[in-house]
């Protein structure tokens, strides 16, 4: 046995690689299993009819009423015995053509005296009462009606499954194999003049460029087939925009980043000339400043190239209230460098389940930006609150200013890539903070919107996260990173 294992093997390999599955194939071979379980059903009705006892007793019993009757003109035995025997062979004839065991018959008189037996064995039925009787290996039912001059008994066996088989097996098979050609070969020419539209469709999308993103244009002639040319076209126009939006971030990333390698490059020659102090000073602020920039847009397109990459983020249990203190804390400096106040209203801890390095871009980017175009002497009020409705937990963040706001035509513009309003222009920005925000705010599950700050004056973002509450989610200690 272990020799042929590799063989059988090699060969099970072969087939695998050989035979792929076709919707064609799956239908011929659904309708022969149909086909199968249709004779099946076919046999065990036909089974369970006729090994019904309540129906056996109620044909036998007439029958037996209607013999009798026809025995009570018989006054002989020898009239009875031919009679007896004539119905016997006519009972059975039909059994015997189907290979059906024989039902058994007996004659008897008012004395008890066998007139007519088929076995050795007496037949001991009672008066119209149904009796089981085991003979070689066989159940019978046993029937017995008394005339005016006669007792008939009939001993009736019990269909068995293989003899329904035998009985009506054969035409059965016979009838199905006459009609599965008729039933397959409509079927097939269907199911195959229906793939072919498939087949021109898969040929015309081999035949198209790699860059040919244009509607398909494909007419298709089944009502199955039009969703999946809808949905094409419709994915084809979304890779078209996404490829137009890509080229436009990448002509737009290449413009800003051109901007402070310039100035380094100018000023980079100045501080190689400047023989003055003063002038070798303002140079070298010049290419801090330039290289900072150039650093702060580098990070930013490094953190939108991350965020579009994913699907979602991952979530995890954090105290949100002590990573919004941490980030503050990072800020500091620079709002203070601008006389700038920074407010916080939150509790001492709030444990919510989201998504650590999502949560840090939108507050660091939030916080940043109201830095980097509100005047000096400006407040920045961070809020920070979650509530509960249902089986739901909804976290709350808000990020208000009283600074020169922006206009509500606006509001909408401001998350796109690279945009920058008329009052932002002194801010420094490159215009990716914002939209870095909504990505991250997307990935989490949630949502930004922008209205007017605090007294109606200035900005207000506010995003808000949705999670079911799970009670069973242990939330982790804060880590700054």
């Amino acid at each position: 046995m272990s020799e042929l294992e590799p063989t059988w093997h090699r060969l099970r390999k072969r087939l695998r690689v050989r035979w792929q599955p076709s919707l064609v194939g799956r239908v011929m071979l659904s309708i022969f299993l149909a086909y199968g379980l249709t004779w099946l059903a076919l046999i065990g009705f036909d089974f369970m009819r006729r090994s019904d006892t309540e129906r056996i007793s109620e044909g036998m019993q007439a029958f037996m009423r209607y013999e009798s009757e026809a025995l009570d003109h018989m006054p002989t035995a020898a009239e009875a015995y031919a009679f007896t025997l004539s119905l016997e062979r006519e009972f059975n004839r039909s059994r015997r053509e189907f290979e059906q065991p024989d039902a058994l018959m007996e004659l008897q008189d008012h004395a008890g005296k066998r007139v007519f037996w088929m076995r050795r064995e007496a037949l001991k039925g009672e008066l119209q009462t149904v009796k089981r009787w085991q003979h070689q290996g066989r159940e019978y039912l046993l029937f017995r009606h008394d005339g005016a001059r006669w007792a008939l008994h009939l001993a009736y066996p019990i269909p068995l499954f293989s003899d329904v088989v035998r009985e009506i097996g054969g035409q059965l098979n016979v009838r199905l194999l006459i009609s599965l050609p008729c039933l397959m070969l409509p079927i097939w020419l269907a199911v195959s003049r229906g793939l072919w539209p498939l087949r021109r469709l898969s040929e015309q999308l081999a035949r198209r460029r790699s860059n040919d993103l244009s509607p398909l244009h494909f007419h298709a002639p089944y009502l199955e087939l039009k969703p999946l040319t809808a949905a094409l076209d419709r994915l084809f126009e979304q890779l078209t925009q996404k490829q137009a939006s890509e080229r436009g971030f990448v002509r737009d990333a290449a413009h800003e980043l051109r901007t402070p390698l310039a100035v380094i490059a100018a000023h980079v020659n100045v501080l190689a000339l400047a023989e003055a102090p003063e002038q070798r000073a303002q140079a070298e602020s010049q290419v801090n400043a330039a290289i900072a920039r150039a650093a702060h847009l580098s990070q930013q397109l490094l953190d939108l190239s991350r965020l579009e990459s994913l699907t979602s983020l991952p979530a995890e249990a954090l105290d949100l209230a002590a990573l919004v203190r941490q980030v503050m804390r990072q800020l500091l400096p620079l709002a203070l460098s601008k006389g700038q106040q920074l407010e916080l209203d939150a509790p001492q801890h709030l444990l919510f389940e989201i998504d650590r390095h999502g949560m840090q871009t939108v507050l660091f980017n939030l916080l940043d930006n109201a830095i980097r175009y509100c005047p000096a002497g400006a407040v920045i009020r961070i809020a920070l609150q979650a509530s509960h409705s249902g089986s739901d937990e909804t976290l709350s963040l808000r990020v208000s200013d009283d600074g020169p706001g922006i206009p509500a035509e606006e509001r909408e513009q401001v998350f796109e890539r690279f945009y920058r309003g008329a009052g932002q222009a002194s801010g420094g920005g490159a215009g990716l903070g914002l939209a870095i925000v909504r990505q991250a705010a997307e990935h989490m599950g949630g949502s930004v919107e922008l209205s007017e700050g605090h007294g109606g004056v200035g900005c207000c973002f506010t995003l808000r996260c949705i999670r079911p509450t799970n009670a069973a989610a242990k939330p982790k200690p804060f880590a700054a990173r």
